[in-house]
């Protein structure tokens, strides 16, 4: 992803999405010690650089919407799956005093 933003030449794209891989490594990590979806991500990226490759810019769209939803999804869903979340009580606003 960071790849393309700088071959594309656009510098603050590219550094927001060094922010948010940044950011969102920690659920990566998380979802992955939880679920499988390398395959997944390979067929995606597969995908992605074909449609680089072949200059397909609506194709490279679609398949880079796509991909973002299934992995926001295997997140969230190995997020929820996960015992120790299940059982975390997020109904109580945080109290720093407690």
């Amino acid at each position: 992803h960071l790849t393309i933003a700088r071959a594309a030449g656009n510098a603050l794209l590219a550094e927001i999405i060094q922010n948010l891989l940044d950011r969102e490594e920690r659920f990566n990590h998380l979802s992955h010690m939880l679920n499988d979806r390398n395959a997944a991500a390979f067929d995606e990226h597969s995908e992605m650089v074909e449609a680089l490759v072949a200059g397909d810019g609506d194709r490279a769209e679609r398949v880079m919407a796509a991909g973002i939803e299934s992995a926001r999804s295997f997140v969230v869903e190995a997020l929820l799956a996960s015992p120790s979340i299940q059982s975390a009580n997020v109904t109580r606003p945080y109290d720093p005093e407690r």
